[in-house]
């Protein structure tokens, strides 16, 4: 059984590395986020975790089997179980609005935002659409109203400066249908990015400088926005690419604490992650380190962004600690080794505390966390949720204590039990623990507050 699992979890692995981009994973993002924000008081509350189970199990079935817009109706039917009050029609979350465009030009004079319903049938009820583009700076530089059965509506305004601006839509009078997307303001973006290219392939033909690796994968994301393609999230690309020229000025990236998004490498081997910096670990005051590793068809984006609309963010700032969200490609795993994800951290300017290394995987990503226990790199504790995988460690991590941690709804409940046992065999000390009236995706959100407590406890012996 735990083969054909395996099995399956890899095949649609591949899957959605080519699929997923065809479907709106944007909007599924978007949903996800807004339901787990609702869920996020309500955690402890048996009765609610019940309520909402059906239509998360569906959705992650939704999701496994390339059927997005079903997982966004199930979403969005968890989100209204949660509502408070006076809530919208289910019809009323289906609504896009859509930008014509994600990237504009600093002489555009308006933007087109479609309205269109993703599944079901538009509202029956004509209903106020409030649409609004809002500077950098919090004013608002375009406001127009539209009704639900409108096929578009146009945001009209004179030539913006240059900046990541919001657009801010909401449908009547309910919150839960509030959006918000960035549409960013950029000039001669492809003569920048083309000078930029020339500039890293001069500077480092070898491409082995962790400065080449932004330049590469933060262009081909603006560029992406360019070509008018629909991104995975919303991306600053008016920052990323001010940022680039930065340090291409300077020959060497420069990282703030509010920094999140940063491109290790070793080497010609490169990683994109998403962190979260502290000012301490930057001003040469050694940090710990989680690293969180997400699941099948997801992200580097997915840890730092859902899971608890971005929990482990907030856990890690409560803590002053540094996080680490990988890309896990769909082939490779992860690119780099702990060591080296470590190393190449250190090398540009982020000091860690290499006594103090967490990981946290969920799904398949419980994988990629077995894989970095089976390397030299001394891990202070490993956290296992909704996935299983071989209970193999390296000597240095004999020692290591693991929280394992499914739903009782989970599939991959069986995974990670069997992780568990396989651990306790080999004498390396783990805990498991069943979380009642949870599935495979809210176990991430349910049971990090436990998991950090965990980390805690490493702390201090």
């Amino acid at each position: 059984m735990n083969r054909l699992i395996t099995a399956v979890v890899v095949v649609l692995t591949l899957l959605s590395s080519q699929s997923l981009c065809q479907i709106p994973r944007y909007e599924l993002g978007k949903r996800v986020k807004r339901f787990e924000r609702s869920f996020e008081p309500m955690l402890a509350d048996d009765s609610v975790r019940k309520q909402v189970l059906p239509h998360l199990q569906a959705a992650v079935s939704g999701f496994f089997t390339l059927r997005a817009t079903d997982a966004c109706r199930e979403l969005d039917e968890a989100s209204l179980k949660l509502s408070q009050g006076q809530s919208p029609s289910l019809a009323m979350l289906a609504l896009l609005l859509e930008p014509e465009r994600r990237l504009i030009g600093s002489d555009a004079t308006e933007l087109l935002v479609k309205i269109r319903p993703m599944y079901g049938e538009p509202p029956v009820k004509s209903t106020t659409v409030q649409v609004m583009l809002v500077a950098p700076d919090g004013t608002t530089s375009a406001k127009q109203a539209a009704a639900t059965n409108d096929e578009s509506v146009k945001l009209e305004f004179k030539s913006l400066p240059e900046g990541d601006y919001t657009l801010v839509s909401q449908i009547g009078q309910f919150p839960l249908t509030k959006t918000q997307q960035t549409i960013s303001v950029v000039r001669d973006v492809g003569l920048r990015l083309s000078k930029l290219e020339s500039a890293a392939k001069e500077n480092d033909p070898d491409r082995t400088k962790p400065l080449t690796g932004y330049v590469r994968d933060w262009s081909r994301r603006v560029r992406s926005l360019q070509k008018n393609r629909k991104p995975e999230t919303d991306i600053p690309a008016h920052a990323l690419l001010v940022q680039l020229e930065t340090w291409m000025r300077t020959g060497k990236p420069v990282l703030r604490a509010s920094n999140s998004r940063m491109v290790l490498a070793a080497g010609r081997k490169t990683l994109a992650c998403r962190v979260r910096l502290c000012d301490g670990a930057l001003e040469g005051k050694a940090k710990p380190v989680v690293i969180a590793l997400h699941g099948a068809g997801g992200s580097e984006s997915m840890f730092y962004e859902t899971y608890g609309a971005g929990k482990v963010v907030d856990l890690c700032e409560k803590r002053d600690w540094v996080l680490v969200c990988p890309r896990i490609s769909s082939f490779l795993g992860l690119t780099l080794s702990a060591e080296e994800m470590l190393q190449s951290l250190e090398r540009q300017g982020v000091s860690i505390d290499c006594e103090m290394v967490f990981v946290v995987g969920h799904s398949t990503g419980v994988g990629a966390a077995m894989s970095l226990a089976r390397q030299e790199t001394k891990l202070t504790a490993i956290a296992a949720l909704g996935g299983g995988g071989s209970s193999a460690v390296s000597k240095q991590n004999s020692g290591t204590p693991f929280y394992v941690a499914a739903g009782d709804q989970d599939f991959g409940r069986t995974g990670a039990a069997g992780l568990a046992r396989g651990l306790k065999r080999r004498g390396v000390e783990a805990q498991f623990h069943t979380f009642k009236n949870t599935e495979h995706l809210g176990i991430v959100q349910i049971a990090l507050d436990d998991v950090f407590s965990f980390f805690d406890d490493a702390v201090e012996k």
